[in-house]
């Protein structure tokens, strides 16, 4: 088999989806239906303690809390209230309204064993660098048949 450079991906997010072309941009059904208030940051404890002891319900998922609400105007509510309460007990937190997207999708599916599987709804698969942003060569191996094989360089084979 014959290696060769195809190009190379920039990664921005630290993942990276495989998935035919005509699914690329392809977004749910209820696209923008909003799902809840997503908050992490260096005060993410802090801030979960209050809501709770203010009588919300706060789940975790992928490292990141959750209040679920399928009402804009409450999740808009929601951000304000995490705010002011990470500006009470001087932390630093960071919100925002999860909505249904093939952004949020894809990074449900990259937390797990694997850092990476299905992609529902998208029928394409994702992966996690697990070194972070970059510029990433890409190769094809080619047999007297044509490209066999893909294969994308995350970190240098002598690192």
């Amino acid at each position: 088999m014959e290696k060769r450079l195809i190009g190379h991906v920039p990664v921005d997010c630290a993942m990276l989806v495989i998935c035919d072309p005509i699914n690329y941009g392809v977004e749910p059904p209820n696209r923008g239906d909003v799902q809840g208030v997503e908050f992490w940051g260096k005060g993410e404890e802090i801030v979960r303690e209050e809501l709770q002891r203010r009588g919300y319900r706060v789940t975790v998922k992928n490292g990141t809390y959750r209040i679920e609400t399928t009402d804009k105007a409450e999740a808009d509510r929601l951000k304000e209230i995490i705010k002011q309460i990470a500006q009470e007990k001087e932390t630093f937190i960071m919100t925002d309204i999860r909505e249904d997207s093939a952004y949020w999708r894809i990074c449900d599916a990259a937390y797990n064993e694997n850092l990476g599987g299905p992609v529902d709804g998208l029928d394409g698969v994702l992966a996690i660098s697990t070194m972070g942003d970059g510029y990433f060569p890409v190769y094809g191996y080619y047999d007297e048949y044509g490209l066999v094989k893909i294969e994308i360089e995350i970190m240098a084979p002598d690192e």
